[in-house]
């Protein structure tokens, strides 16, 4: 199974993991916050740490700044294998990722997904990606992968799903997974000069 690291993504959406439209909003407002009342108003969930730690305006703006660059540590830092998730295959998804004539498609379930990794000791997360469509959506937040489950709405057709492995200890791009049927669900191939096979 293949595993790419995440800013390896910034070559096709130079958009992948970085800070959405509300967030770039959200950092203008907060740079230019004359007082603490206005940058709690910028930023209401900093109020609580405002109030314990005396700290200046500048010292919670650059603290702002910090959160913007963990997105860009967060693609560093993690290795992403992609999924289509559709009850049917995609001639669309099979043009975009195979040639159309020339590739193989897994067919699986996030419990068989999981359980092809429970003998490692590495950490796997598996979640649908988000499409911003209205622009509301954050990648700063807590959550340690939101960053990188959002996408543009431009990408809504891949309807993807995400598994995503830590990979600070410089963990680097391929697991191999041995076949099983305790994994694999089904699987479909496309070549040259031929009709289309299932396995």
């Amino acid at each position: 199974m293949w595993f790419s690291r995440a800013i390896i993504f910034r070559q096709t959406d130079p958009y992948e993991g970085a800070p959405t439209q509300f967030d770039r909003q959200k950092r203008d407002r907060v740079l230019s916050a004359k007082t603490k009342d206005e940058l709690q108003e910028a930023w209401p969930e900093i109020s609580s740490l405002m109030s314990q730690v005396p700290k200046s305006l500048y010292f919670f703006q650059a603290l702002f700044l910090s959160k913007v660059q963990f997105l860009d540590i967060n693609l560093y830092g993690h290795s992403i294998s992609c999924w289509h998730e559709n009850p049917s295959e995609s001639d669309a998804m099979w043009a975009l990722y195979a040639q159309r004539d020339a590739g193989i498609a897994i067919m699986s379930t996030v419990s068989r997904a999981l359980n092809a990794f429970a003998s490692s000791k590495r950490n796997i997360v598996v979640a649908k990606v988000n499409y911003d469509s209205k622009g509301g959506l954050s990648a700063l937040t807590s959550g340690n992968y939101d960053s990188l489950l959002i996408k543009r709405h431009a990408f809504h057709h891949e309807n993807e799903i995400r598994m995503i492995a830590s990979s600070f200890d410089g963990y680097e791009a391929i697991i191999l997974l041995r076949r099983s049927r305790n994994h694999i669900q089904k699987t479909y191939t496309r070549y040259p000069n031929s009709k289309n096979r299932r396995c």
